[in-house]
């Protein structure tokens, strides 16, 4: 074995896993126009934990999680992008799932606590689609990657305390889990990672 092949086997090996929605509208809410590199965002976030490892990560994989309302035409639009463009970025793999339709609507506030199942003036529904399941698919992901010895360091791209338990359980396995996180979001989740950085800083890296 050649002396360059064991230092490539001695970086620790990093992946990243992208919460799509979460990023999505969380930097739409800092930056209303910002537009994203897909192209450049994983070497971004790789060169950002490379730097808080003290050392050379080796890129593994990115995973980036969605949905789509099979009813909508914008959506449509954006299912074909994520399958036939976002898929071609060097290492992503890309998973947008149909969102589901409410089976509830929403509430009143009054005392009645009335369920409102269709708009009051024009009638059409609301109980509108949720996103469902891809919390689980993410985590389900990144604990397989975890247990099949696929990784050393993990760097999440989500603000969802729904995350705590995995991430919790990952570091128990020795996988450093590194929060990507936008600033006033995601706390918990953050004070529960190895270590974090504010993906919103580096932002200029990766705008297209």
């Amino acid at each position: 074995m050649s002396e360059s092949t064991e230092l490539l086997e001695a970086k620790p090996r990093g992946m990243i896993f992208v919460d799509f929605w979460n990023y999505e509208l969380t930097m739409k809410e800092l930056e209303p126009g910002f537009l994203t590199d897909w192209f450049k965002l994983p070497s971004i976030v790789i060169q950002e934990i490379s730097l808080l490892l003290g050392e050379t990560v080796q890129y593994g994989r990115c995973f980036i999680f969605g949905s789509y309302d099979p009813s909508s035409p914008g959506d449509a639009r954006l299912r074909s992008w994520a399958t036939t463009v976002l898929s071609k970025v060097p290492g992503v793999a890309v998973s947008f799932v149909p969102r589901q339709k409410r089976r509830r609507g929403p509430h009143c506030t009054g005392a009645a606590h009335h369920e409102i199942t269709e708009c009051p003036f024009c009638h059409a529904s609301m109980l509108g689609t949720q996103e469902k399941g891809v919390d689980t698919q993410i985590a389900t992901e990144m604990l397989d990657m975890a247990y099949s010895n696929c990784c050393d360091v993990i760097a999440l791209v989500s603000a969802d305390r729904d995350f705590i338990p995995a991430v919790q359980k990952l570091l128990a396995r020795n996988i450093k889990v590194i929060h990507a996180f936008f600033p006033n979001h995601g706390h918990e989740l953050a004070a529960t990672s190895w270590a974090s950085f504010d993906l919103f800083k580096a932002r200029e890296q990766f705008r297209r």
